[in-house]
């Protein structure tokens, strides 16, 4: 049943620092979630990727970036960006029964691309 509010459309995506995109949930069609930690920092909930997927990151731990995209109408650009990333390194958990990776990151920071 449709309420009349529809969410904003999001997609995130997982890069190294190099650029190389690992992960593009619009693209794969996953699902995931990004919220604040009560201890600080923020929470990335991502569902469904493979062992693969989990090794990958594991492994690149230290190099990823994480950005959000969210559609917003108020800006002009009709899109508010954001980069997730940790100072040190991010931790990551992942719940094999569920098919659940967490990402845990202590900074997140607004951006945009207009005037570079």
């Amino acid at each position: 049943m449709n309420n009349g509010i529809e969410a904003p459309a999001s997609k995130l995506l997982i890069k190294l620092v190099i650029g190389r995109t690992l992960i593009d949930t619009e693209a794969r069609g996953l699902s995931f979630q990004v919220n604040p930690n009560p201890s600080g920092g923020w929470s990335i909930r991502v569902e469904g990727l493979t062992d693969a997927d989990v090794r990958l990151l594991q492994e690149q731990l230290s190099y990823l970036n994480i950005f959000l995209f969210e559609t917003d109408s108020t800006q002009s650009a009709g899109i508010r960006k954001y980069w997730l990333y940790d100072k040190e390194e991010p931790k990551l958990s992942y719940e094999e029964h569920s098919g659940t990776t967490i990402i845990e990151v202590d900074s997140k920071v607004a951006y945009s691309n207009e005037g570079v």
